[in-house]
Order: structure tokens, then sequence, then C-alpha cells
């Protein structure tokens, strides 16, 4: 393992421990990042977007270009898939470059597990992920535009909960996904003694009280309460923010293109994706791990 030690920064100097495991990264990386860190030597790292400006990412894009992780295992494990972790000082967590897809998915801590269940997990993750993207869309999509793909008994159902609804599909679920968005927030600021209970009380009352006053239909608090319970299984915060935004752009082509729109949101959202890298490396690339999944005996 090598460690390098950089001073970074003028007003307020830091150092910036690069660590690496010197037969597993590639020297591309190692290259790349001495370049960028070396060449941003003057600038001031107080919080990780002055640590983007100094790396060169795009300070708008919707993925994650880096983990942060307090876990020591986390990194130890991130060092072992040949990637390159960051220590900054006076910052309570190391930075691990580059970010991939997988990351969303796997974990350290599954590896306690029996393989079957590891991977049972795994997929459960994806499947979460999944729903929290599309489920939103696909509610719009066929409640507001192609309701005949529903079968006859669910169509007439969907439609008797909608019946004194005064706003369109897309209205009530914009609506109520920026409330979900607000008890997101809020359950983070409120002290952790009375957080979870506050939150989950107030958004049982605000969801009984929307139905009751005829402002959203019965389906839809079961849709996104599945929504938001899904985009939780990913693994991370900073990987879990593009689904919620994409969730947005799925439910806004769904709301005007119906089925069609939804799948041409799918198709922008995997090209947008798959056009994305951190330091030289494709987002969608596959760790490349060391240790094997498959017990030896």
């Amino acid at each position: 393992m090598k460690v390098e030690t950089y001073k970074v920064g003028k007003s307020n100097p830091k150092a910036v421990l690069l660590i690496y495991v010197e037969d597993q990264v590639k020297p591309a990386l190692i290259d790349n990042l001495r370049k960028k860190i070396e060449a941003g030597l003057d600038k001031d790292i107080q919080h990780l977007q002055q640590l983007e400006k100094i790396l060169g990412s795009n300070p708008w894009t919707l993925v994650a270009r880096f983990n942060a992780t307090e876990l020591p295992q986390n990194a130890a494990h991130s060092l072992q898939q040949g990637k390159v972790v960051l220590m900054i000082d006076r910052l309570p967590f190391a930075v691990i470059i580059p970010s991939l897809i997988w990351d969303m998915f796997c974990m350290k801590d599954d590896h306690n597990f029996p393989l079957p269940f590891m991977y049972l997990i795994r997929l459960l993750r994806i499947l979460g992920a999944l729903i929290a993207t599309i489920i939103p869309g696909l509610y719009v999509a066929l409640v507001s535009v192609n309701p005949e793909v529903l079968r006859l008994q669910l169509a007439l159902s969907i439609a008797h909960s909608r019946q004194d609804v005064p706003y369109p599909a897309m209205v009530e679920t914009l609506l109520l996904l920026v409330v979900l968005e607000l008890i997101l927030e809020a359950s983070i600021r409120l002290p952790k003694s009375i957080g979870p209970t506050v939150t989950m009380v107030g958004g049982i009352i605000l969801g009984q009280a929307a139905v009751a006053a005829k402002l959203v239909s019965n389906l839809l608090i079961i849709v996104l309460a599945g929504t938001t319970i899904a985009s939780s299984t990913v693994v991370g915060f900073q990987n879990s923010v593009p689904i919620r935004v994409f969730k947005y752009l799925l439910i806004i082509l769904s709301a005007i293109y119906g089925v069609l729109g939804l799948l041409a949101g799918i198709v922008l959202i995997c090209a947008y994706i798959g056009n994305q890298s951190s330091m030289g490396v494709p987002y969608l690339s596959m760790p490349s791990l060391t240790q094997k999944d498959e017990p030896n005996g």
C-alpha cells in the first residue's frame, strides 16, 4: 500500500493523503489524480464541492463521482478493488475514487452472509432502484394517458379512487412527492430521539388527510410510499439522490406521452449514465475484485 501526502490550500492549508495499493490500481488513474491534485495545490478544500473543482469534475452532474465513507472496512475493501482513497485533514470521512454503478448495490458487509443471501440482497437493492425510478412514472402513464393497458376491473377501481380528485395524475403525484421529500429532509434535521416518530406520525396524518380531502387517491399513497421505501435500499445517500431526481423526468415524460414517454425516458437515463465517467473510468465499469465471491471449499 502506498501513501502520498500533499499540502493543499493557501489561506487554510490541509494535508491530503492519496492512498492506493500499487499492484491493484490502474497506473492511468493514479497519474490522472496526481496531475489534478498538483495543479490545484493553491486551492483550499473546505467541502467536497471544492474537491470536485480540483479534480476537474462537472459540478452539474447527477451521478456521484466519488463515495464518502466513515467505515475503515469500506475504505480497505475499495483499495482491494483497485480504487483510490483520499483522506483530507479535518474531514471526518474518506473519499473513494472512482464511483461506479455497482457501488449502489454492493457492500463489504454483504460477504458476512451466506452466498445465496448475499446475491439475493444485492438483487433486492437493484429491484428497489428500478421500482423507485420507474413506478411513479408508470402510475402517471397508466392513469392519465394509457388506461386501456389496465384490466377492466383495475381501471374501474382506479377511476373510482380518483373520482373526486380535482387534479390530474401528474399534479397529484408531484404534489405528494414534494411532501415526501420535505419529510425525508426533516427527518435528517430533527433530533434522533424524536425524528423517526415525528416523521412517521406526520406522514401518516398527512396521507390520511390528503385522501380524506380528495386531494390524492388511495392508490397513489400506496405507490409513493413503496417508492420512498425502495429508494432507500441503495447503498449510500449520494447514490440515492440520482434515483430521486430521475423519477421526476420519467413522470413528466409519462404525463405527456404515456408508456412511450416512459420508455423514452428510460433510454435517455441509460444513455446519460453510459456517458458518465469518474477520473477517466466509465461509470458502468465492473470493479476489479481480487477476492472472489465464491467459496473455496
